[in-house]
């Protein structure tokens, strides 16, 4: 494969993640707002239920993100010499991204199901 090829390669992974990522903000920000508007009058069934869904969905694009990411530096790795266009650029790091953005969806769900859970569960004043 030449550089040329790994490189664009590589550009398509990227486009991936960042879809990948993008498609989880989406819904964290669609749960949330279902969380907000409606969390209060959900039965029990119902929030376990949009939540399990939730989750599934968000850890399914996080795991995209993921893979993609390793995808990238594989290829990247993989040329002899390295991808001159990128190796020049301190943040393109593999290692950096592929647990940066994973991290913080992580951390994102955890509290996207807190805040649904202090909806439905608000504080006596």
């Amino acid at each position: 494969m030449t550089e040329a090829e790994a490189l664009e390669l590589t550009v398509m992974c990227v486009d991936n993640a960042m879809t990948a990522f993008n498609t989880f903000i989406s819904i964290t920000f669609a749960y949330m707002t279902v969380s907000f508007l409606v969390g209060s009058k959900l039965s029990n069934f119902q929030a376990l239920a949009a939540s399990g869904l939730y989750i599934f969905t968000a850890g399914v694009t996080i795991l995209c993100t993921y893979l993609h990411i390793q995808t990238w530096g594989e290829l990247r790795s993989g040329v002899p010499g390295g991808i001159a266009a990128m190796d020049n650029l301190p943040l393109w790091n593999e290692s950096l991204w592929a647990y940066y953005p994973t991290t913080a969806c992580i951390v994102g769900v955890f509290v996207s199901c807190y805040f649904m859970w202090d909806v439905r569960h608000p504080k006596a004043e």
